[in-house]
């Protein structure tokens, strides 16, 4: 049997190639689908807004949080500070309803959050970190920068680990396992255990 041949006018031709030519993978990739507590706004408007100020932080954490678990925010604000946005990243629901999750870290709701980053310090009695961080601040001000960002994020507490070839700067932090007993997406428990990780490594 015949296939009886369709006339396309070549104006019509020519757009349908420019359009298939122009359009890239990216034009098919769909937003994440997150939900949470956002207040006001759409959680996925919030995490957009946040992928353009802190892109580096937002792709690390959604590698973290992978398509078969799910990504979910929260915004906060404490006493006397500008709104935080909390990132937990959820296992898949058992069948009641119930599943687990992790506390992925917070970032500042709005970029200009000054409040935001504590800089780097030493304690009084810690003598070795005085005699170290002047150097390291002169150095290496763009790492203690990072790290000082990379701690902020975990709200942890920054210090120094000083070795004959390097210096280690630590961040000590709650990693916190989470529970939502009811499938809404929101912390019902919250177990907490204090870890430490390196943040950046300078070599003098």
């Amino acid at each position: 049997m015949r296939v009886k041949r369709l006339a396309i006018p070549s104006i019509i031709v020519a757009f349908l190639v420019l359009g298939c030519a122009s359009e890239t993978p990216a034009d098919k990739t769909q937003p994440r689908n997150v939900a949470g507590d956002c207040g006001e706004r759409q959680c996925q408007e919030v995490l957009a807004d946040l992928g353009d100020s802190f892109p580096e932080q937002i792709a690390e954490w959604e590698r973290e949080c992978s398509d078969s678990k799910y990504l979910n925010l929260k915004v906060f604000q404490n006493q006397g500070q500008p709104q935080r946005v909390s990132f937990f990243c959820w296992d898949k629901p058992l069948g009641n309803g119930n599943r687990t999750g992790t506390w992925l870290g917070v970032l500042p709701l709005v970029a200009n959050d000054s409040t935001f980053v504590k800089p780097l310090a030493c304690s009084n009695s810690d003598q070795q970190c005085q005699k170290v961080l002047p150097q390291l601040r002169t150095n290496a001000p763009e790492l203690v920068q990072k790290a000082e960002f990379k701690c902020a994020t975990k709200q942890g507490s920054l210090f120094l680990r000083v070795f004959e070839q390097e210096i280690d700067i630590r961040c000590g932090f709650f990693a916190t396992s989470v529970w939502d007993e009811n499938g809404d997406g929101l912390v019902d428990n919250e177990d907490p255990v204090s870890v430490d990780i390196s943040v950046g490594t300078f070599k003098p």
